[in-house]
């Protein structure tokens, strides 16, 4: 049977070790920059040794310069613990051996926690795509000879693109501003392989910051995932094909696979998004398509996904992504297709696992990402169903939901590049679906968003907006399309995924109103001397 998703990441051996231990790892041995933890040091390399094992800083990058980095934030990773990625380490060892050392790590004094991950997952529903509709995407020109000359790709109808009224975001009212196309605006995708050789990708597309020869690479599951959400960032801006919500902005990728300096076996998923916020500033992009499964899945790949949850609930995944926000960049994380209430005590149950200081970041109390977390929605009756009972803007079923989902972009139906089916081409390089779906699809939709509002901003030599600041517009149901209930019974923040943004009312909130025209000041100034004297 064809499975319905490409393979998970492999599983990862994070070690959560104690700041005050001074623990270093150089040329691959662990030593201590203080006497009185040096013994404390040795036992833990001696364990390495005996395993045949190796042990690295988790995020690639030595702990002094990951210290100098955060040296000055005030953002805290747990309760009374600020954020700190020198602490975090990766052990690399056979996949049979990861359980069992665990145990044995977590009995050194110097390790604070030590847990199996599993292996990041995309956050696609079903990636055996077909069109639906079976719309022919071409059409052959014949040459004088009779001879077909070349092949031409059509102009695909983008619904999402459309305005709210017809169930889109209004991007037309972004792309008529100056920097509504996301001019200006880097966008990073963290996940594991893509396509540049498509032919709607040629424009404003850069290279891998981080990525090795891995089969992985090669997975058309994965290629296709990526191709398919660069094309919903950033499809170029032609006669053909589809155009990307903001085709302006420059997206790059980062692999969760490896590096063109490292091994596969030396970089993570942490790593990735570590890796990506070095390479951007305030106010650009970062956008991450993973979910993992949590407790209620047993913390075991699931065929259904049911009990996936968000990466951030992982504390080496939460650092990562709290570094990036604390440089201000905006990072779009999709919320998962596990099914799952975000808000369920479970998820506060983490004492065994992680450290003390450890706090669920689902709560968003002391400890918060600052992401904007991502679910699912309906499109419009028509798109995907004629069934009028799953309303517009409704919680897809396999959406995960609770009050820390902010926003929802479409969970089924957007047109993009890779998959196929829509249309007869089976060259990779001219593939489009017209059913991209998941938290993916509609995580993608959010961020395209982004890059319009911050493209206009800078546009206008405007400071981009914070982190918080961005989630609280994308959050206000006056500003954006509200998320209705559909099948759901009960109250409508108990399934909540957020609204869906509107960039016409949310353009309208960051744009001043004009300055007044010379004769209506000189006649507000008379008015107001009249009403004085009289």
């Amino acid at each position: 049977m064809t499975r319905k998703f490409p393979p998970p990441a492999p599983r990862e051996l994070v070690v959560i070790v104690d700041p005050k231990a001074g623990i270093r790892v150089r040329n691959g041995q662990v030593i201590s920059i203080f006497e009185e933890y040096q013994a404390n040091a040795k036992a833990m390399a001696d364990l390495i040794l005996a395993e045949h094992a190796k042990i690295g800083p988790l995020y690639g990058v030595s702990e002094e310069l990951l210290l100098e980095r955060t040296s000055k934030t005030k953002t805290m990773m747990g309760v009374g613990q600020r954020l700190d990625l020198s602490i975090f380490y990766k052990v690399t060892a056979p996949d049979e051996k990861l359980k069992s050392m665990v145990p044995k790590l977590r009995a050194l004094k110097v390790v604070q926690s030590a847990y199996v991950k599993p292996g990041v997952e995309l956050t696609i529903k079903d990636s055996i795509i077909e069109s639906r509709d079976g719309l022919e995407s071409r059409h052959s020109i014949e040459s004088d000879d009779g001879l077909v000359a070349v092949t031409i790709t059509e102009n695909f109808l983008q619904r999402h693109l459309n305005s709210v009224s017809e169930g889109g975001m209004g991007v037309p009212c972004a792309w008529v501003i100056a920097g509504g196309k996301g001019a200006g605006i880097n966008i990073i995708d963290v996940e594991g392989a893509w396509n540049f050789s498509h032919e709607d990708l040629w424009v404003n597309q850069g290279d891998r910051l981080a990525i090795d020869e891995s089969a992985e690479r090669n997975d058309s599951g994965w290629r296709n995932h990526g191709t398919a959400v660069l094309g919903v960032l950033g499809g170029d801006n032609n006669s053909f094909g589809i155009t990307g919500i903001c085709p302006e902005a420059f997206v790059r990728t980062v692999s969760v696979f490896g590096n063109i300096e490292g091994t596969p076996s030396e970089w993570s998923a942490g790593a990735a998004i570590v890796r990506a916020a070095d390479n951007l500033g305030a106010g650009d992009i970062l956008l991450l398509e993973h979910h993992l499964p949590g407790p209620n899945a047993g913390f075991q790949t699931q065929e259904d996904q049911v009990g996936y949850i968000p990466i951030e609930w992982w504390p080496d995944n939460l650092a990562a992504i709290q570094y990036a926000t604390d440089k201000g960049v905006i990072v779009v994380e999709a919320a998962g297709n596990g099914n799952q209430n975000l808000n369920d005590p479970i998820y506060n149950d983490r004492d065994e696992l992680f450290p003390g200081w450890s706090e669920n970041p689902f709560a968003r109390n002391e400890v918060d990402s600052k992401a904007i977390v991502v679910g699912a929605g309906m499109p419009p009756v028509g798109i995907v169903t004629k069934d009028t009972e799953l309303a517009d803007r409704s919680r897809e079923q396999f959406s995960n939901y609770g009050p820390m989902v902010d926003a929802q972009g479409w969970g089924d139906g957007v047109v993009t590049c890779g998959y196929g089916g829509l249309g007869s081409s089976t060259d990779e390089n001219r593939l489009y679906t017209s059913i991209f779906n998941g938290t993916s699809s509609a995580a993608a939709m959010v961020a395209g968003a982004v890059g319009c509002l911050h493209g206009i901003l800078r546009a206008r030599g405007s400071a981009p907006l914070e982190p918080l600041e961005l989630r609280a517009l994308l959050r206000r149901d006056d500003l954006n399309s509200a998320q209705q209930i559909g099948t759901f019974s009960g109250n409508l923040s108990v399934v909540r995924i957020g609204p869906r943004p509107d960039l016409c009312r949310l353009i309208a909130e960051l744009t001043p109103p004009p300055p007044p025209g010379f004769l209506s000041t000189i006649f507000s100034l008379v008015t107001a001397f009249l009403r004085r004297l009289f």
